[in-house]
């Protein structure tokens, strides 16, 4: 590892420490203020929330980049939740040098896939998301991510307990 990829390993371990105790509110809060009740139940269920979120932001149009950054941060908080709980996996900062997402937040370390090096990367899947025109479809990006997903371990199947009531 070189000079510069240790420093800036070491920042993004130091700032992933405060945005850990921030990152389940702030989607809860987003969840609320859509419209979604009960919305503290996401840190648990995630998956029960796919089809509400996905009618809201269907129709949902943003207007300004700060728009797309909110909405943004919102899904990629989300959609790191759900895979973290449907395939038993964690967040955390990935610390492969040769990894394309080297000190990127990632969520990994699946249960479903013991020392699996698999991880995706929620931000790089919510900036795309919110990318997209008017219309945007999140249950299908979430299907389409977790096919990718079961391919690159192995047809793994979910973690118990985290398939949709």
């Amino acid at each position: 590892m070189t000079p510069e990829q240790r420093a800036l390993l070491a920042e993004r371990q130091s700032t992933f420490r405060d945005s850990e105790a921030v990152r389940l509110p702030s989607l809860i809060r987003f969840i609320e203020t859509i419209g979604i009740a009960p919305a503290q139940h996401v840190g648990i269920n995630a998956a029960a929330y796919l089809p509400h979120l996905t009618k809201v932001l269907r129709g949902l149009r943003c207007e300004s980049d700060r728009e797309r950054t909110v909405l943004s941060a919102r899904v990629s908080e989300y959609i790191g939740e759900y895979f973290a709980q449907r395939f038993g996996g964690r967040w955390f900062v990935n610390d492969t040098p040769d990894s394309p997402t080297f000190a990127r937040y990632v969520v990994g370390d699946f249960t479903t896939a013991p020392g699996s090096p698999v991880c995706i990367d929620p931000f790089e899947i919510g900036m795309a998301f919110a990318r997209q025109p008017g219309g945007r479809d999140l249950a299908s990006l979430v299907a389409k991510v977790e096919a990718q997903l079961k391919a690159a371990i192995g047809g793994g199947t979910p973690a118990p307990g985290s398939l949709p009531h």
